[in-house]
């Protein structure tokens, strides 16, 4: 069973850096287009990740699971940014 959490804790260190570049391509994007609109969508599995990092640390790989959920708090702000941006940008402020 400790191996369950264990694979949870290294999903999350995945899931974080994946949504984390994405989050930089999608900021990148917001300069020269309408790259921010995909705030919404990315926010998704970034909370899934930070669920995942949370129980990961039930299990021997607590660092990992550390790791993963910074990443995760990351991307999840950097969605959230994303989000209030493309607000912004539709209600003609930016």
């Amino acid at each position: 069973m400790n191996n369950n959490f264990n694979k949870q804790a290294i999903t999350s260190i995945i899931i974080g850096a994946i949504f984390n570049v994405a989050n930089l391509i999608m900021t990148c994007m917001a300069f020269f287009g309408p790259g921010f609109i995909f705030g919404g969508i990315f926010i998704l599995f970034p909370i899934a990740g930070l669920s995942q990092a949370i129980s990961g640390l039930k299990g021997d790989y607590r660092i990992a699971a550390i790791i993963g959920l910074v990443l995760n708090a990351f991307a999840t702000l950097g969605s959230l940014g994303l989000i209030i941006l493309g607000v912004l940008g539709k209600l003609g402020i930016l």
